[in-house]
């Protein structure tokens, strides 16, 4: 009887919720002419009443199935493969590694030590939902501070263990039969599981531009991704920086004061945002103290951050008048900033759409370029000789250091090793690929984000496998694969959708495009629509399915 009656209160108690979510939600329609303060607060408000009713149904709910049986191999220790692993491991799974072809986990964090380097989004964001960091020093987190905070995560998640490193995945090869892939190394090692996550990162594969006598160069050159092995000590050198995308922008305001002269060499120009104001801005001690002791101000600080971002992208990344706007606002800053500086402006502002190409944060490098002993070149490269860099029209510019800022390719970046299925592979929302079976990516194709923080796709993608893998394990599936129809159709999606935005502009070749100029990368609406068609998944409509025996 007291159960029943246990009940009823539980079930009058979830009404309540629903309604209140749902009044909510209605006064939030009724201000849509309203003030934005007033709208952001009534979908606040709707949104915190609904995810307390999901919690209390979740309390009440069938207890999911538990993953103590299945066998995993996630590939890379960055933030997608330790996310996995800590959800996993939460969910009952023991047998699973994740193995880490460097010396360290920490992906991007860990190869990524140049001068400068840091998160371009605000780092309360910067947080995995579920392991907090109220510590952050600075408004963008540095390289370090984000390395030893996954490390942190590792410690407090017992994922040591469970993780191998120096151990490069040579190959993954799927065997029918056996329904399990079989995981070669680079060392010769074999391992067999049920599945393979592929959490190999998108910013792995450094590009090297295509330049006449690049291995001539008898001074030192490379990546900005190989600065902590192979970058000497700048002071009172001649440096060229080759290229000005996001590493090149935090890269050259820590070098001016120690090199002799510094030659950033532009191709296009960049849309910066937050002109002037310094990228690393420390976090008072008084906010760090109260996000420790009151973490629910710090989810409510990345709440409204996370809602001013995605306001912020209908701006900039969806054409029509608001972006034009949007546009001249942060022309006018950038004016500004150069007003003394003539002969540099119309070097910097750029002639295609805003975001054509990826909106940058500006930090100090535009007041950098102003500095005495920093030359800004948009001649184009004619080739690389012995002593430095010969542009068009002969000028020779004599260097000790080429360091080349030119990005990465995301598209090759996705997997990071040579995966047999059944096919070329596509992804249904970025994450399963038709005909490559218990195969799924984390940052897969149009997963990647140009405008808030891409910790919110990870634990989407992995809560999304793990969901999978528990309707597998429930129903005796041992096998599934995404119906290529659903697979295309998504792609069809992505394209259509990528048509009202700005980077699908033929005016610039951004670093999202593929070779046929269509979106590859980028995910093209909302976060919060991303959330929605991932937040369920559906074997029956989207996969084929094999069964164990005596299961279908």
């Amino acid at each position: 009887m007291s159960r029943v009656l246990k009940y009823i209160d539980f079930v009058a108690v979830l009404c309540l919720v629903e309604v209140a979510a749902l009044a909510s939600v209605a006064y939030a329609l009724s201000c849509c002419f309203a003030p934005a303060p007033t709208a952001c607060l009534a979908v606040g408000l709707g949104g915190f009443w609904y995810l307390q009713g999901r919690r209390l149904y979740a309390a009440w709910a069938e207890p999911p199935p538990s993953l103590a049986k299945v066998s995993v191999v996630i590939i890379g220790g960055g933030f997608s493969g330790l996310s996995l692993g800590a959800q996993l491991q939460k969910a009952g799974a023991v047998d699973f590694k994740i193995f880490e072809a460097a010396h360290d986990i920490g992906g991007t964090w860990l190869a990524n030590q140049y001068p400068g380097a840091r998160c371009d989004v605000d780092s309360d964001l910067y947080s995995l939902s579920y392991f907090q960091n109220p510590a952050w020093s600075t408004r963008r987190a540095a390289a370090p501070e984000i390395h030893a905070y996954l490390k942190r995560f590792a410690d407090a998640e017992n994922l040591w263990p469970k993780i191998q490193l120096k151990t490069k995945v040579a190959d993954a090869v799927w065997d029918d039969a056996a329904h399990e892939w079989v995981v070669t190394t680079e060392a010769g090692a074999v391992h067999r599981a049920a599945y393979v996550i592929s959490c190999c990162g998108a910013l792995r594969h450094a590009i090297l531009p295509d330049l006449k006598g690049r291995d001539s160069f008898k001074g030192h050159a490379f990546h900005s991704s190989q600065w902590g092995a192979a970058a000497p000590d700048l002071t009172g050198k001649r440096v060229a920086i080759v290229g000005t995308g996001a590493s090149a922008v935090q890269i050259v305001p820590e070098i001016t004061d120690a090199a002799k002269d510094v030659y950033v060499f532009q191709r296009t120009p960049n849309w910066f945002l937050g002109v002037g104001q310094k990228a690393e801005k420390k976090v008072p001690w008084v906010e760090r103290q109260v996000y420790a002791y009151f973490p629910w101000v710090q989810r409510a600080s990345q709440a409204l951050k996370f809602l001013a971002m995605e306001l912020m992208a209908l701006l900039w990344l969806v054409t029509g008048s608001n972006s034009e706007t949007f546009r001249a606002l942060i022309q006018k800053d950038m004016e500004e900033i150069m007003a003394d500086r003539p002969d540099l402006l119309k070097k910097v502002i750029p002639d295609y759409p805003l975001g054509c190409k990826r909106l940058l944060l500006a930090g100090d490098f535009l007041k950098a370029l102003k500095k005495p002993n920093v030359h800004l070149v948009t001649d184009a490269i004619e080739c690389v000789t012995p002593d430095g860099i010969r542009v068009r029209g002969g000028s020779d510019v004599p260097l000790d250091v080429i360091v080349y800022a030119t990005g990465f390719d995301i598209e090759q970046s996705i997997c990071g090793f040579k995966a047999v299925g059944r096919t070329h592979p596509t992804a249904l929302h970025g994450i399963t690929v038709p005909r490559f079976p218990n195969f799924f990516i984390c940052l897969g194709p149009n997963t990647v984000l140009a405008h808030n923080s891409v910790l919110f796709m990870i634990e989407r993608q992995a809560t999304y496998i793990l969901d999978c893998l528990r309707q597998m394990a429930r129903g005796g599936v041992v096998a599934v694969e995404p119906l290529e129809a659903r697979a295309e159709a998504w792609q069809q999606r992505m394209s259509e959708m990528s048509q009202s935005r700005n980077f699908v502009s033929t005016a610039c070749q951004g670093w999202y495009k593929n070779a046929d100029g269509g979106n590859f990368i980028l995910w093209p609406s909302n976060l919060v629509h991303y959330w929605w068609l991932t937040r369920k998944v559906d074997l029956l409509r989207d996969y084929a399915m094999t069964f164990a025996p005596g299961r279908q």
